[in-house]
């Protein structure tokens, strides 16, 4: 008989909030938590979500090693970028390399493209442990960004 996932993404304290455009920052959560949907109203330059969504390991023995899959990624104009962004909970955050940023090195746990499909290896949660999620994004002027959504899906196993 199947059993809930131990691992799964969950709200975090800024999905369904307002993003710059005035529309929703989309984010859904599958009924187990073994997938999430993102939809993007993106605009021009750089757009920083933080804590979109949490990743949250509900076992409280055990740690597990984690993988992302970006099955469905974001379609956006030539030139542009994408990340999740996955930190320790309530790690600081910092970006560095304008105008084209990035988070600084070692202040997070992993990044994930979300302009190509593929798993991406995040690394081992420990027991009852959470990581944060931002959401990145660079639009060069001059293209035309329209509405976007990527489906992503987890995967873990026992460390």
């Amino acid at each position: 008989m199947p059993s809930a996932p131990k691992v799964i993404f969950a709200p975090g304290s800024n999905a369904g909030q307002t993003d710059i455009n005035g529309g929703t920052i989309g984010v859904t959560v599958g009924t187990n938590g073994a997938n999430l949907t993102l939809t993007l109203h993106p605009t021009y330059e750089t757009t920083y979500y933080k804590n979109i969504t949490i990743i949250e390991n509900t076992d409280t023995a055990t740690s597990y090693n984690v993988n992302i899959t970006v099955s469905q990624a974001l379609s956006l104009p030539a030139g542009s970028k994408a990340y999740l962004i996955i930190y320790n909970k309530g790690a600081t955050r910092s970006l560095t390399g304008w105008p084209i940023p990035l988070p600084a090195t070692g202040t997070y746990v992993a990044m994930v493209d979300l302009t190509q499909t593929g798993t991406t290896s995040i690394g081992t949660l420990s027991a009852g442990g959470v990581w944060e999620v931002d959401l990145l994004v660079y639009i060069p002027e001059g293209t035309t960004p329209t509405t976007t959504t990527a489906e992503l899906y987890l995967s873990a196993s026992p460390s």
